[in-house]
Parts: C-alpha cells; sequence; structure tokens
C-alpha cells in the first residue's frame, strides 16, 4: 500500500493505520457510560487508553469552568490595566486582527467593555493592508485619544516599536515571534512565556480566560451570563485548535445555544438550526472571513456585535454575496497555482504572481498543501514586497521556520503557528529566502498516513453517523470517524460538478448486497483517478462519517 516517491504527477498512496484496542476496556466504557460498541472502541482509540478510563468522564463532559488564567503569564497585569480604565473612565484602543480568532477576539473585548461602560475604540486591518499593526493603522487610534492600547491575536513582533507610545500597550497573541515582554505594559503570548500548557489556545480563548478574572474582579457576575462564549468557540474553530481540554469545553458550550444575532441571521440564509463545529469551520468562518479578504473586516465584526435584527440580516447577505465572490477568485487562482508542476515537488514549495489577490492566498495555500502534501507558501506582490500566506504538514512547524528566517534578516517581517504563518519578503531576497527554507526545513514525509478507527460493513455505517454525536465536538484533535470497509463493489465511478471545484469531485456508486452512493471530494488532483480507474471493480474504501453521511477519502 505505501509508496514513497514524489513526483507530483503520480497518483501517490497513503499509509492506512488501524488502530488496535482491548477488548475489555471497550466493554467496561460501554457500561460505565451506555455508549455502543464502535464508539467505545472509537474512544479508547482516540484517548490512547490502557487501563485507566477516568479521562473518558473528562472528555465526554467538558467543564468550562474547570479552566482559568490563574498561571497565564501578563493576565493579571492587563486584568490591573483594564480595571484602571475601568475605574478612571480612561479609553481603550482594541487593535484587532481581520481572521476569525482576531475578529471574535474584538467583539469579546467590545461587548464586556459595552456592559461595564469602559469607553473604547475598534481599528481592525483588511487582508490588503497586511498583518498586524503599522505606525499608520496604530496612529489611526492614537488619534481618538485612547490611553490604553489592546492588541488581539496581533502585535508580538511589533513590541520592540510599540514600547515608544507615551499609552499603555497591552498584547493578547499566540503567534510564535520574538518579543522583550518587559518593553511593554503587558504581554500575554504563551509562546514567548514559554507556558506549554496553553499553545494550543487561540487569541479570543485567552481573552475569554483573562475577561474572565478581569469580570470577577470589577463585579459579582460570572463570565457566562455575559454571552460570549460562542465567540471563543468561532475563534478556537476557525484557527484549527485542536478540540481538546478548554478548546473542546470553548466548543461545545459555545455552540450549545446560539443566540448572537448576526449569527442566527447567518444560519436562517443557509436554513440551518444548529451548527455543528464543521459548520463553523466550513461555512460560517470562509464567510466572515470574506469580509476582510475582499471587502472591509468591519462588516464581519458589526455582524458579530450588532444587536439589531435588520442590521444583522442586511450584513449577513452582503456577507453571502462577498463569500460567493471569495469563492470565485479561489477558485481560479486553486487552477493557476497547480499549472506549475515542477514547482509543486519543491521540498518547501512557494508559488507567487502579481497578478494574484491579496484576499485569497491563504486560502489557496491551504488547497494546494492538501493536495501535495508539502508545506506551501502562496505569493502576492506589494511593491517591493512578496507578501505570502503558508500552510503546513503536521511534521513542520512552519511558525518557528519563518521567525528564524526573520532573525536572520532574510524576510522582512513574519511568523505563525505550527501549521499556518505570514511573511514579507523583499523581492531582491527572494530566491536566497527560498533556497534557505527548503535547505532548512525538517525531513517530513509528503506520503498521506490515515488512522483507521473501525472496520465496519457498509451497512452500518448510517447507525455509526447517528451515534458519532456523544463524540462532539469535531474537529482538530478530534476528527470525524474513519472507517474501513473491504471488499464492496465499485460499479460506477464517475466526476461530478467539476466546475464547481478546482480540483472535482468524484461520485460513486458501491454495491455491497445493496446499493449506495457515496462522494469523494475535492479529490481529482490528488488520489480521485484511481476511484475513476477502478470503476468495475472490488476495492477497499476508507470513509469518513459525520453526523449527515459519510464520504469516501480514500481507495485501494
Amino acid at each position: 500500500m505505501m509508496k514513497t516517491e514524489s513526483n507530483f504527477n503520480e497518483k501517490k498512496n497513503s499509509i492506512w493505520k488501524i488502530r488496535k484496542n482491548e477488548e475489555e476496556n471497550i466493554l467496561s466504557i460501554m457500561s460505565l457510560f451506555n455508549l455502543s460498541y464502535n464508539i467505545a472502541s472509537i474512544l479508547i482509540c482516540r484517548l490512547k487508553i490502557s487501563s485507566d478510563i477516568s479521562c473518558v468522564e473528562k472528555f465526554l463532559n467538558s467543564n468550562i469552568e474547570d479552566y482559568s488564567a490563574s498561571t497565564l503569564k501578563g493576565c493579571t497585569e492587563i486584568t490591573n490595566r483594564l480595571m484602571q480604565a475601568f475605574h478612571n473612565q480612561e479609553v481603550v484602543g482594541i487593535f484587532g486582527d481581520y481572521d476569525v480568532d482576531g475578529l471574535s477576539a474584538t467583539v469579546l473585548w467590545s461587548e464586556i467593555f459595552e456592559k461595564y461602560n469602559i469607553k473604547y475604540e475598534v481599528y481592525i486591518p483588511n487582508r490588503c493592508d497586511g498583518y498586524g499593526p503599522t505606525p499608520e493603522n496604530v496612529q489611526i487610534l492614537l488619534d481618538k485619544k485612547v490611553n490604553v492600547l489592546l492588541f488581539v491575536d496581533c502585535g508580538t513582533c511589533c513590541v520592540s516599536w510599540l514600547s515608544k507610545y507615551e499609552v499603555d500597550v497591552c498584547v493578547i497573541d499566540h503567534h510564535v515571534g520574538v518579543a522583550d515582554e518587559n518593553s511593554i505594559y503587558a504581554l500575554v503570548n504563551p509562546y514567548v512565556s514559554t507556558q506549554s500548557e496553553f499553545y494550543d489556545i487561540c487569541a479570543v480563548g485567552l481573552s475569554y480566560l483573562i475577561a474572565k478574572q478581569f469580570i470577577s474582579r470589577i463585579s459579582n457576575d460570572d463570565i457566562l451570563s455575559c454571552g460570549v462564549v460562542d465567540l471563543a468557540a468561532y475563534g478556537t474553530i476557525a484557527d484549527v485548535m485542536p478540540l481538546v481540554g478548554i478548546n473542546r469545553a470553548y466548543v461545545k458550550f459555545g455552540l450549545n445555544k446560539i443566540e448572537r444575532l448576526g449569527i442566527r441571521a447567518l444560519m436562517e440564509l443557509m436554513e440551518k438550526n444548529t451548527l455543528s463545529a464543521g459548520d463553523v469551520a466550513f461555512y460560517i468562518a470562509p464567510i466572515l472571513n470574506s469580509a476582510g479578504r475582499i471587502s472591509s473586516a468591519m462588516l464581519a465584526y458589526e455582524l458579530l456585535f450588532t444587536k439589531d435584527v435588520h442590521v444583522a440580516m442586511q450584513t449577513a447577505k452582503t456577507l453571502f454575496t462577498l463569500n460567493e465572490r471569495r469563492k470565485e477568485i479561489e477558485s481560479s487562482t486553486v487552477k493557476q497555482a497547480l499549472i506549475d508542476r515542477k514547482s509543486l515537488t519543491n521540498k518547501v514549495v512557494c508559488l507567487k504572481s502579481e497578478e494574484w489577490h491579496a484576499g485569497v492566498v491563504g486560502i489557496v495555500a491551504g488547497r494546494v498543501k492538501e493536495i501535495i502534501s508539502r508545506p506551501t507558501f502562496v505569493f502576492y506582490k506589494s511593491e517591493n514586497l512578496w507578501k505570502g500566506s503558508a500552510r503546513s504538514v503536521s511534521q513542520v512547524h512552519i511558525g518557528n521556520l519563518i521567525t528564524q528566517s526573520v532573525n536572520l534578516n532574510l524576510a522582512v517581517s513574519g511568523g505563525g503557528h505550527s501549521v499556518a504563518g505570514g511573511v514579507s519578503v523583499d523581492e531582491s531576497k527572494f530566491n536566497l529566502w527560498q533556497n534557505w527554507m527548503c535547505e532548512n526545513c525538517p525531513t517530513y514525509s509528503d506520503v498521506k498516513t490515515i488512522h483507521v478507527d473501525l472496520c465496519i460493513k457498509l451497512s452500518k455505517i448510517s447507525d455509526l453517523c447517528r451515534e458519532i454525536k456523544v463524540l462532539s465536538p469535531f474537529g482538530m484533535g478530534n476528527s470525524y470517524p474513519v472507517v474501513l470497509v473491504k471488499h464492496v463493489w465499485l460499479s460506477k465511478a464517475d466526476i461530478h460538478m467539476k466546475n464547481e471545484s478546482p480540483t472535482g469531485h468524484v461520485r460513486c456508486k458501491i454495491y455491497d448486497g445493496a446499493s449506495y452512493i457515496f462522494f469523494a471530494f475535492r479529490c481529482l488532483e490528488d488520489w480521485g483517478g484511481k476511484l475513476l480507474e477502478a470503476e468495475g471493480s472490488y476495492v477497499d474504501l476508507l470513509l469518513q462519517c459525520n453526523e449527515r453521511g459519510a464520504n469516501i477519502i480514500d481507495v485501494a
């Protein structure tokens, strides 16, 4: 099953690893938690249970109240400064990032300041303006006579020059970067303070914990009564944080009851009564992000913040239209990015064009990375700089690699997380930077490894899809279950809706005692050709199950 050739034009096979577990543990969990055999088996695999099954209770019944920021470095300092603003009627300037995490954190602080009568101003740049603060956009807030600058989901890499301002500067961020935390009033960034227990929490998640401490010191209120936990859920999902521990609690509580008018408006347009983590990842987050990609990020802020039902619906419709335009631009750019097949075989793939839209380079990098399984940068041109977004494979921490290149003066600026980042490179140094990235990128495998939770009959798929809700929310760190069905007849395989996706779908008719229809999405540029070739033969299939059904993710 395994093949290691790296030629992009070949249909590379994946490695399938079937998880194993102990029958005795399965029966114990079934009895204690009233779960089916298949669900108990998946839990054992996910939680890596050997003998102690106490972690099952914590996983199934995550409680957001179990977590606090008491040990988070910088939290007390930010809380103290905000209390001072509260008591002295000072103005806080909130500077947020344009993505869903930054937007959600900005709205969270806006709503808390609004509730407790703290004066504030808001500024969020657009993607075409570039990431993070600049002297020019910081001045916009300073001109509004703010006393405190609060940066959320950005600011770490700018600490050195932010310290020159006479106002107090506070940063809540989770991007990898180098910063002197003593040069500004307060910095919360687990990567700077090397607090690994907080590494996997995004900016709005950190903000929630800090706000919880702040509220407890100025009132008798509980932060849950403020109605902001849904914001922590949106940012956590959109920033692809692992859904374990507090992140699982954020999403579980945050999506339990949606009352935010803007999100309710989107749900109405989508004809949905409830939201899953998958709905946020694949529908809500792209719609919110489309504002900063194509127009103004403040549109998404307004959607999340508004308390007017008519404004909510009108803004939701505007964002829907922007998202459709974003899809068109993205589709065209992905097709162009896949043309240069030679570049797609480099250890670190760097694709650039002066014609590409700044608002879609990140999402295009993600699409290409999924196809080729290599760290991928996609760049657009801004004067004498190439500005790019990166998406990486699990074995390569792209944020660290970018930060190292900045420290060596190969790049002008940049940073990121383990699997995503951004960088600006001077045109005169681009080839030097690209060569350095390829030479210093850790060794990784571009052959996908897929972990298989269960081997079951095709006839049992629908039952499993109904049962898996108990394991939700699903996402990074708790993916939808993958099952193996063996020796089924692939009677028909054809290309489906090719014009609607640059990477194409395949529709399959499977027979195994009865006929079933399954789809394989966005697979034609990767492994989908194997499905077309296997028509009229017996195959083994991997299917990923969700609450609405299952789709094919590989074939052998």
